[in-house]
């Protein structure tokens, strides 16, 4: 083959390579899209209502695509902060967080406010400018316990196990307490033996609370207002070493299934059952409304010292062991075998 024909092949060769490529374009693959990350920053796993509403919320994450970055502050709001300021370090999409202190949260809203991410507010108002509120009713949650107990002893002495005093929810619940039975204390029907805090909301310092409370009036004590199922379990315990489980009329909010045993069994007189994983469900709704650029569905305005938060409110059920069945195993949240084990 002479030189001019070898030239020219190669030259015909060269040419069809530059029009493959430039029919078909680089076969390298394309960039995948950025994968959403929501940030979730819960103040501590203890409860079980909390990991109820975290594990719900990487299920309904999961099944958007997205991708959920969860920190755990156990307790500690110091901590809490320094994960939240590395989640918009990170530059998550969202941050969804349930603050350990409320009145000590403020700076992390205006860090995300000036990183231009969208901050939700799950189930502990924070007093700063958030953008949105998902919870419970709490209005009326204080109201159902004190109207069960006291509709079954309207006279007698109360004993109150209040939350964590940093909670500002622990206000609410208790302002709802008092609007029950304040008129019945202001005629001496009722007397309120005992009324303590809970630091974190810790069952031993409700165990240890009730102790005292127990010796100080001979056991002589009717009705114990236990703000969660928590320190209503801590309570129950310092009756049963009295031998007093189940002659002390106690309540509790959150539906926890050793509650939910406790009442079957008698030791524990009712729960305000928060389903929680219809707030993770609204929460991940609520984002992706959020990032879609919609205007996202709420059911409430609750004020705080800073503007109107629009918000989605979960209504509370009181449950006791007649309506166990229709309400908490009804709707799958518990098996019925574990309940009634």
């Amino acid at each position: 083959m002479g030189k001019i024909m070898r030239r020219t092949l190669l030259c015909l060769l060269a040419l069809t390579m530059v029009i493959g490529l430039t029919a078909f374009g680089d076969c390298r693959p394309a960039q995948a899209a950025k994968k959403i990350v929501i940030g979730v920053a819960f103040d501590f796993l203890q409860v079980e209502r909390r990991v109820i509403s975290r594990n719900n919320m990487f299920i309904y994450a999961e099944a958007e695509g997205w991708e959920i970055d969860f920190q755990d502050a156990k307790g500690d709001e110091r901590l809490q902060m320094q994960q939240v300021e590395n989640l918009i370090t990170k530059g998550v999409d969202a941050l969804v967080v349930l603050a350990q202190n409320a009145e000590a949260a403020t700076g992390m809203v205006a860090q995300a406010k000036e990183a231009g991410i969208p901050f939700i507010c799950i189930d502990r108002m924070i007093d700063a400018d958030i953008d949105y509120f998902i919870g419970m009713d709490n209005d009326v949650i204080g109201d159902m316990m004190a109207e069960y107990v006291f509709d079954l002893m309207p006279k007698g002495n109360y004993a109150l196990i209040c939350g964590a005093a940093t909670d500002p929810n622990v206000r609410i619940y208790k302002d709802g307490w008092m609007r029950i039975i304040q008129a019945a204390v202001d005629a001496g029907d009722i007397k309120i033996v005992g009324d303590a805090y809970c630091e974190n909301w810790d069952p031993n310092n409700a165990l240890r609370h009730m102790e005292n409370f127990l010796t100080m009036n001979d056991d002589n004590i009717d009705v114990v207002l236990a703000m969660n199922d928590g320190t209503a379990g801590g309570s129950i315990q310092a009756l049963r070493a009295r031998d007093l489980n189940g002659k002390v009329l106690v309540t509790g909010q959150d539906g926890e299934l050793a509650a939910c045993q406790r009442i079957v069994q008698g030791d524990q007189t009712m729960t305000v059952w928060k389903p929680d994983n219809i707030l993770a469900e609204q929460t991940i709704i609520l984002i992706k409304e959020i990032l879609e650029g919609k205007t996202p569905t709420t059911n409430a305005v609750l004020k705080n010292s800073v503007k109107d938060v629009p918000s989605f409110l979960v209504e509370p059920i009181k449950v006791d062991k007649d309506n166990m069945d229709s309400t908490i195993i009804a709707a799958g949240y518990y098996p019925r075998e574990e309940v009634y084990r």
